[in-house]
């Protein structure tokens, strides 16, 4: 009897403490990410346009074939990534420049303190000094004296030192990229982000703010000054996927790049945090954007397969058809007077309009 008592007892005082405790409320479900609007931009198709050009090959200048990139330096020399005559290494890459009336050539050959022969990519600083990316790291053609910055293996940075793509800040910091991870150097080492990165298919930009732009498989990354990051995807953004294949920046900082969704053919434009899109259906096929570029008036060049085509800033969208053009388009540039180069693996092309 005591026992059944003391028991009762117990569930008594339980259930007095329960009744006093402050009860929780119940908490509303966490609101879904809320996508910003897209301002889809019907693209205007007109009439074809047909430029002249003037092609450099094996038979008028050093270049031999692999043209991957060709870049424009203060004094509106052109640079070009390829393999070049006199380059020995694999795979068989090298610089030249041309001034415009004659060409000279960047290997080892002539060059005997360059690492290798590779160059994948070219950027400048403000001084116009000629930074490029090889298979052993990033060199400074300083005073026409190379300067290897080896890309230190224990950090993971990029795989086995390679520096598949470079570029500038307006602050004079240099960005490369390599497999999954984008490092900048500031001048004593490398401070190292892990971005996914299309490394050898798209560029690698920085703006007038000092930031840096990423075209990779998990979205468009953008880098602050202060190394912070902001990836739009599919998941935070109105893309349709992820694989952002291409980007550029216009003169005005618009930030233009394509996503390779597989269902529809669009240009994709990101200006002061708001998205806009140019559909380009019933004008150019469905199929991946490649070889994004903008020229010196804030038009965008771009090739759907073989094809060229240039997009105004009234959205108005006409192929251009370049004489002699034989192989698959690589990558445009723009040099001061608007005139385009084309790499095309075994040709680099000048057309003017």
């Amino acid at each position: 009897m005591k026992i059944t008592t003391c028991v009762a007892l117990v569930l008594v005082l339980a259930l007095l403490g329960e009744s006093c405790r402050k009860r929780e409320e119940p908490q509303p479900p966490t609101p879904s990410m809320v996508i910003p609007p897209l301002d889809v931009i019907l693209a205007k198709k007109a009439d074809a346009l047909t430029v002249s050009s003037q092609v450099f090959n094996s038979t008028n200048s050093p270049l031999r074939s692999h043209i991957l990139k060709a870049a424009i330096d203060p004094q509106d020399r052109v640079w070009v990534c390829a393999k070049v005559e006199g380059s020995i290494d694999h795979p068989g890459r090298g610089l030249a420049y041309f001034d415009g009336t004659v060409w000279k050539t960047v290997t080892r050959q002539n060059y005997p303190n360059l690492p290798n022969d590779g160059a994948y990519d070219i950027t400048f600083d403000k001084a116009g000094t000629p930074w490029y990316g090889t298979m052993a790291g990033m060199v400074k053609l300083d005073a026409n004296a190379p300067k290897l910055i080896p890309i230190p293996l224990s950090n993971p940075a990029i795989a086995n030192g390679i520096a598949y793509r470079v570029s500038t800040t307006p602050s004079d910091r240099v960005w490369t990229a390599g497999i999954g991870s984008v490092s900048r150097y500031n001048g004593v080492g490398f401070e190292t982000l892990r971005v996914s990165i299309n490394e050898q298919e798209s560029n690698l930009l920085t703006d007038k703010q000092n930031r840096l732009w990423v075209a990779g498989r998990s979205g468009l990354t953008q880098v602050s000054p202060d190394l912070k990051t902001t990836t739009y995807s599919a998941l935070n953004a109105p893309l349709p996927a992820n694989n952002v294949t291409d980007v550029t920046i216009t003169p005005n900082d618009d930030v233009w790049f394509s996503v390779n969704s597989g269902s529809s053919t669009k240009l994709f434009r990101l200006r002061n945090g708001a998205f806009s899109a140019l559909d380009l259906t019933n004008i150019v096929p469905v199929g991946p954007i490649e070889a994004l570029s903008s020229d010196r008036l804030g038009r965008v060049w771009f090739t759907v397969g073989k094809t060229i085509y240039r997009a105004d800033a009234d959205g108005t969208v006409r192929q251009i058809q370049v004489p002699n053009l034989t192989g698959q388009v690589i990558d445009f540039t723009f040099d001061s007077k608007n005139r385009g180069w084309i790499s095309a693996y075994t040709q680099l092309i000048r057309f003017t309009e």
